[in-house]
């Protein structure tokens, strides 16, 4: 009886059933459930290398294993391999690949249930990795993806590593979960996008090189959990992407911990850049505000320049960093007419009658506009020298409030 998996997946070399199920399918030692293989796991290895190099000296344009129920560790030596198809394969125990050549792979809908190890492995053809789980941790540390690779509806329950891993012709990751942490560092990519990813750890793009022209897309991504502090922003686009926020504004997860201030301040001085040259002024303004808000927390770390952080709150409470007119107009208007509020409650309280008094009421006018900067006021030679600083402190505390207001309102009409 032949095997009905190889029958399944159109294997060039059909191989014996050595075990029935109770439809009465046969499946070989291939693709026997492992409890069923009667075999050692160190004898099943030796039958796929003994398969692999079937199809190479025999100059196959393809090894065909998929469905191939992997049972313990294997190794794929330093070779080079034809086009590997892997689909719907199950890996039971720990997998390496190292220093491998691969002319194309397939592993749509396989299964890692251990670690994964590609390392230092060239992938000359296009790669496909859809509906691929890797249930512990991957690395693809020191790889070339010479033709593209394309992680669709791929599952990375433990870490990722593509540390010093070359994507030089387009990396795909759409409907990708990741659930550990994920490193990209001193990576190099030549173009590609990140598309609907949810993240639920860390994931870290550092030192990341980019070719000439060469732009990573994240469209419709939350990006909580994402690190690109030490990352060339020139050559990543953000589309319809959800960034971290705290309290209204723009926050990192280092932002909000309190960590790698100098770093966090730097991103969002180079965010808040990237969005001028791209002349998105909306965007440019909530990365403004986020600098701001680091620069308070630094220069209260430091504990080193008080003056300076007053000056920095003081710009924050009055104009919301020069970022909300509405605030600055409300305070604009407190302060102008708070003298007129108090000289005539002062009045009222010292002489109240029910008696309407025209001459009061212009008394009272004519002193309140000797707060009132460039308007025709009384003569400050009636006025006190102490009462007179307060007016002439008053009037320019007006001047600065009323510049915030109209800086804040320039700010909002230029988006």
């Amino acid at each position: 009886m032949e095997c009905c998996k190889c029958k399944k997946y159109n294997w060039n070399d059909p191989q014996k059933a050595i075990w029935t199920d109770s439809n009465d399918q046969g499946y070989c030692v291939f693709h026997a459930p492992t409890e069923y293989k009667e075999v050692s796991e160190a004898d099943f290895a030796a039958l796929v290398a003994r398969h692999l190099a079937i199809a190479i000296n025999q100059n196959k344009e393809e090894c065909n294993l998929s469905g191939t129920v992997f049972c313990g560790n294997i190794d794929f030596p330093d070779q080079t391999l034809p086009k590997l198809d892997l689909r719907d394969t199950s890996f039971e125990g720990r997998v390496v690949f190292k220093g491998c050549n691969f002319d194309l792979l397939n592993l749509n809908d396989a299964s890692f249930e251990d670690r994964v190890a590609f390392i230092d492995c060239d992938f000359n053809g296009r790669v496909a990795f859809g509906g691929c789980t890797f249930v512990s941790d991957v690395s693809f540390d020191g790889s070339s993806f010479l033709k593209g690779a394309a992680f669709i509806s791929t599952k990375f329950m433990g870490d990722a590593y593509f540390n010093e891993t070359r994507f030089l012709n387009g990396l795909w990751f759409r409907d990708v979960v990741f659930s550990g942490k994920v490193h990209f560092v001193d990576s190099e990519f030549a173009h590609g996008r990140f598309w609907k990813v949810i993240a639920e750890d860390y994931i870290m793009l550092r030192y990341c090189r980019f070719t000439a022209s060469s732009c990573i897309d994240f469209v419709e991504i939350d990006l909580l959990w994402f690190d690109f502090l030490s990352t060339n922003l020139e050559n990543i686009r953000f589309t319809s992407c959800n960034w971290p926020q705290d309290k209204g504004r723009y926050c990192i997860q280092h932002d909000m911990h309190g960590v790698q201030l100098s770093e966090v301040l730097n991103f969002y001085q180079r965010m808040k850049r990237k969005c001028k040259t791209e002349n998105n002024e909306y965007e440019a303004s909530k990365w403004h505000i986020a600098e701001k808000e680091a620069q308070l927390k630094i220069l209260k770390r430091e504990k080193k320049s008080n003056f300076i952080w007053a000056l920095l709150w003081l710009y924050k409470i009055f104009s919301g960093f020069g970022e909300n007119p509405l605030r600055a107009c409300v305070i604009f208007l407190v302060i102008l007419f708070l003298p007129l509020a108090t000289i005539s409650g002062v009045e009222v309280y010292n002489c109240f009658s029910w008696h309407f008094d025209f001459d009061k009421v212009d008394m009272v006018l004519k002193d309140w506009l000797m707060f009132v900067p460039f308007a025709r006021s009384n003569d400050f030679r009636d006025v006190s020298g102490g009462m007179h600083l307060v007016i002439i402190g008053w009037q320019l505390f007006i001047t600065t409030q009323f510049a915030l207001f109209a800086f804040a309102l320039r700010n909002r009409f230029r988006r």
